[in-house]
């Protein structure tokens, strides 16, 4: 590799301020929110497949979805970059979110880190050995991390949100994550929608991930 194909090095707090400044929170483009124009796409491409979801209030569904969004980040961030900084990841992320008057969304992304963590378990049939097995063992592995995790952040809650992703690559890659995230987003909007309309919304998460994925590419973090 040569000098100048280096990737430049960030901190977690230098990545995070600027993902979240440039892209979740991205500035408006006149009198344009980059935002609120997405989550209308968003809405108008859903609402195509099924017009439940155009009943939805409109800051519900912005709200909704942004905690979503932050949500998703951190999957990127265990799946993509060393472990041990996912902690410190839902760290730098509640900062953010306190820092820029925006601390509501930290409580509103439980849901979603819920479901994360329980797709890594899902279709674990716990009156088998093998399901039990696989439950014994995720469970453990939580409460291992969590417990080597909760000494280098502010808060345990952080330790928390980054333990319940551990797990996460296989059931991402097999889209299960997709499928708990989009059940969880609907059941907070209160609306039922159908298959084709959750695919939709599926499609939605997969590209937060990617967003999020393609940022990480571009640099090396080191602390």
């Amino acid at each position: 590799m040569g000098l100048f194909d280096r990737k430049p090095k960030v901190t977690v707090q230098q990545w995070c301020d600027d993902f979240y400044s440039n892209s979740v929170f991205a500035p408006p483009i006149g009198a344009a929110d980059p935002w609120q124009m997405f989550c209308g796409s968003v809405r108008d491409q859903v609402a195509q497949a099924d017009s439940a979801l155009s009943r939805v209030d409109d800051q519900i569904l912005s709200d909704q979805l942004l905690a979503l969004r932050l949500e998703v980040v951190g999957i990127a961030w265990m799946i993509r970059v060393k472990d041990d900084f996912s902690p410190k990841q839902s760290q730098c992320t509640q900062e953010y979110l306190a820092d820029h008057n925006q601390g509501q969304y930290w409580e509103m992304m439980e849901p979603y880190n819920q479901a994360v963590a329980k797709a890594t378990v899902g279709g674990s049939d716990g009156s088998t050995a093998v399901g039990r097995a696989h439950i014994t063992f995720m469970n453990s592995m939580r409460t291992q991390l969590f417990d080597k995790w909760m000494t280098t952040v502010s808060d345990p809650k952080h330790a928390a949100r980054a333990a319940n992703r551990i797990g996460s690559q296989v059931p991402w890659k097999d889209q299960k994550t997709h499928v708990y995230l989009s059940f969880a987003l609907t059941d907070q909007l209160q609306c039922e929608v159908n298959e084709e309309a959750r695919r939709r919304l599926m499609a939605v998460i997969h590209g937060f991930f990617d967003g999020a994925s393609e940022e990480l590419k571009k640099v090396k973090i080191v602390s």
